[in-house]
Formats: structure tokens, C-alpha cells, sequence
């Protein structure tokens, strides 16, 4: 079973996250349900709002059987930028690096290296002054 997570801005519906795994996933929308339907799915999703207050404040968890991953993605970064070109929207995923609080912002086709704001809500806020710019190589390499 693949595992892919990426916070999102905004709340999203569960029927938006469903054609979006459709659409990426290319599979029929009977194979796609949230994690907690009693039904067994091939792809499962959490859509899980953390807070209101953060900057990406949903959390997206989907799980993909191995049997139906017609569309492979590699690392989360694969599945992000994927995402985060779905939705036209900003993104975050986590990085392989040793600091819990540094990210991979995916953003307009761009990709940085950015750190959290230390603080005490559940969803993530970002420094405005630590954004590093990669390139699509290094994202790959350093996604989790």
C-alpha cells in the first residue's frame, strides 16, 4: 500500500477530493472513499482540517492499494505537485531532512524549502523570510 500526505490552504469537500484522485488516479470513483467508510476501498483519503487559523490548515492522507496504483508516484513530492497543479493552489509536503519543522512549498510550478512558524496551532504557518528556491531534482531527492 502507497501512502502519500500534502496540507492544502483550505478545506476541500470530500467530493472535491474524490475527483481529484479520479482525475489523478485515473480509476473508477467507486474505488475512491474516505478512510473511515466501513466499505473497503482501493484508495482511501483522510481530508482532515487541523484548525482555522493556519496557513495550510488541511491535512490530506490517501492511501492507495498496490493493485490499482495505475498512476505511480514515487514520493510524496510526485503526489503533491500533482495536487497542488489539480487544485492551482499552494502546497506543502514534508522533506527528508532532520528538522521537523522544514517543508517543501510547491508553488506556482516553483519549489522552495521553507520553515515552520514554532507555535501552538495544529496546522502549519510558514516563515515569510526562509523560502529557498529548488529545483524539481532536489525535491525529489529531499521529499519524504
Amino acid at each position: 500500500m502507497c501512502n502519500y500526505i500534502c496540507y492544502l490552504k483550505g478545506k476541500k469537500e470530500d467530493s472535491q477530493i474524490i475527483k481529484m484522485l479520479y482525475d489523478v488516479f485515473k480509476c473508477e470513483k467507486e474505488l475512491i472513499g474516505n478512510l473511515f467508510d466501513t466499505q473497503k476501498n482501493d484508495i482511501r483519503f483522510e481530508n482532515r482540517l487541523l484548525d482555522d487559523v493556519s496557513e495550510f490548515c488541511t491535512e490530506l492522507n490517501v492511501y492507495v492499494d498496490d493493485n490499482i496504483n495505475k498512476v505511480t508516484f514515487n514520493n510524496n513530492f510526485l503526489f503533491g505537485y500533482e495536487v497542488s497543479k489539480y487544485f492551482d493552489e499552494d502546497i506543502i509536503i514534508g522533506s527528508r531532512n532532520d528538522d521537523p519543522y522544514e517543508w517543501i512549498l510547491i508553488k506556482n510550478n516553483l519549489f522552495f524549502i521553507v520553515e515552520e512558524v514554532d507555535d501552538e496551532n495544529s496546522g502549519i504557518t510558514l516563515q515569510k523570510s526562509s523560502n529557498m528556491e529548488i529545483s524539481y531534482d532536489q525535491a525529489i531527492l529531499i521529499s519524504s
